[in-house]
């Protein structure tokens, strides 16, 4: 190759993060954004919150700064410099919803790893009312929940492990594959699990760092009423995963 030659050459432009392909995007069984970070951390041999604050907030704060509920974004094209406004989302305590912490990870994500699909990862604004027309129930769940045999299943398949979105869904009460409620608490230390921590892993308590594909010895009775009403409590997650499906199809016509 001679060197007039190398102008000719196109080098595809590399992202900062490893460029981590989401899980199930584009199905009701979608990995959540909390999921994806943990994974991405998990990549990088680094903690959620490491992450966070030393990549994925720099990052957003490149392009945005925020001024009470206000949001001024800055665009430089190398030729201009243009500065718009807008209302910030709203506060939710669940990463999974979209809202002002879920917004502001995405956006200092997508110029990291280079993915465009990102936003899938997120229950959008409008799916309250969505949710609630399908299932009659509200949207996000306080806590984290997950099925210690679909944890078991792919570790014994060698599939990734992550943490479906739809578990974030406070009406989903059972796994539709295994038909046992889904768990709340670690089955070694009894700790409820926040939705997400700064040392939070993928399948593990993000207290004692516990594998959590295993059931707690005694059933609570919460846990044992869904088990005896299992059929029900399958419809209503039948009925979510429709919902997700709308928002699928909501956002690819967008």
């Amino acid at each position: 190759m001679f060197p007039e030659d190398l102008d000719l050459l196109h080098i595809p432009k590399r992202s900062r993060l490893y460029c981590l392909e989401p899980i199930a995007v584009a199905t009701p069984y979608v990995e959540g954004l909390i999921s994806y970070i943990c994974r991405l951390a998990e990549a990088h041999c680094v903690s959620p919150g490491v992450l966070i604050k030393q990549e994925i907030l720099p990052c957003f704060r490149k392009s945005y700064s925020i001024s009470g509920n206000i949001a001024y974004r800055v665009q430089d094209d190398g030729a201009t410099v243009s500065i718009s406004s807008f209302r910030t989302p709203q506060y939710r305590k669940n990463l999974n919803e979209y809202g002002l912490l879920a917004w502001q990870y995405l956006e200092g994500l997508k110029p990291l790893t280079l993915r465009e699909d990102l936003q899938a990862l997120v229950i959008p604004p409008d799916a309250n009312k969505i949710l609630q027309d399908h299932t009659g129930k509200t949207l996000i769940r306080e806590f984290r929940a997950w099925c210690p045999d679909c944890f078991q299943a792919w570790l014994v398949d060698e599939h990734p492990l992550y943490e479906p979105l739809f578990w974030s869904v406070a009406a989903v009460t059972i796994c539709p594959f295994h038909y046992k409620p889904l768990q709340s608490r670690c089955p070694y230390c009894d700790k409820i699990q926040r939705p997400f921590s700064a040392r939070m892993y993928v399948a593990r308590c993000s207290q004692c760092s516990a594998w959590l594909n295993i059931y707690k010895k005694d059933t609570s009775k919460i846990e044992l009423a869904v088990a005896t009403e299992a059929e029900g409590h399958l419809r209503v997650v039948r009925q979510v995963l429709e919902a997700f499906k709308l928002w699928n199809h909501l956002s690819a016509t967008h």
